[in-house]
């Protein structure tokens, strides 16, 4: 009987000594993806949030109310927080990962002026003539393949042709108030109905 008493007494010390190690023991927060641990007023998910304590942070651990939660006291505040996002040391700042600057691609290239000679003044009316009847034609900021697309124009749009050289024609879009470059050979003179 004696033996049994000593042992009883015996489990009892070593769990009021693990309690104790976890009651009142200073822990800290740690996240992974540095976001502010939820402390709840009940131990479970459901329980209310009643505020964050921020990655890093210092709690007292009052008890350890299950393997999946500790009753905790930060700034005031009394409640349950996941044990598994409290770490005995202070977390030393994750490194910061810093991108490497990429240079932002200007939606403008930057071409050359030869591309703007030889265009001789002119002033009609044309017709959009896109190679596949369905199809459309593009309008560009510039005379070139390169250059940013303002706008689409299908089969028959009416446009004013500025000025123009042996491949590219500057028009007008005077509905739209668009100006822009598109490819002479996908238009083709307007006379009007006659």
């Amino acid at each position: 009987m004696k033996r049994k008493l000593a042992f009883i007494l015996a489990v009892l010390i070593v769990v009021c000594i693990a309690t104790a190690a976890t009651a009142y023991t200073t822990m800290y927060v740690f996240t992974s993806n540095g976001n502010p641990l939820n402390m709840r007023d009940a131990p479970s998910m459901l329980g209310n949030i009643m505020t964050q304590i921020p990655n890093g942070a210092a709690v007292l651990v009052n008890d350890t109310y299950d393997e999946t939660w500790y009753s905790v006291t930060y700034n005031g505040y009394t409640g349950y927080s996941m044990a598994r996002y409290l770490v005995s040391g202070a977390p030393t700042p994750a490194p910061t990962w810093c991108p490497v600057p990429t240079a932002t691609p200007s939606p403008y290239v930057t071409f050359p002026n030869e591309i703007f000679f030889d265009f001789q003044p002119t002033y009609y009316t044309a017709l959009v003539r896109p190679s596949n009847p369905a199809g459309y034609v593009n309008l560009r900021w510039a005379p070139s393949l390169q250059a940013e697309i303002h706008s689409h124009y299908y089969a028959n749009a009416v446009l004013t042709v500025m000025s123009q050289n042996s491949l590219w024609c500057q028009v007008l879009d005077e509905t739209g108030r668009i100006m822009g470059f598109m490819m002479r050979q996908f238009l083709y003179p307007y006379y009007g109905d006659s």
